[in-house]
């Protein structure tokens, strides 16, 4: 049970780092000048 929930705690970090990540892309298509502040 304490493994599974090390594997879930990392499973939603991993979602939210790709959640950003998309975030990043969509605003870098649509404006590049917002995108600009993200680098």
């Amino acid at each position: 049970l304490f493994v599974a929930r090390i594997f879930f705690f990392l499973f939603i970090l991993l979602f939210f780092q790709l959640l950003t990540l998309i975030l990043i892309l969509i605003s870098l298509i649509t404006s590049p000048k917002m995108a600009a502040l993200f680098f």
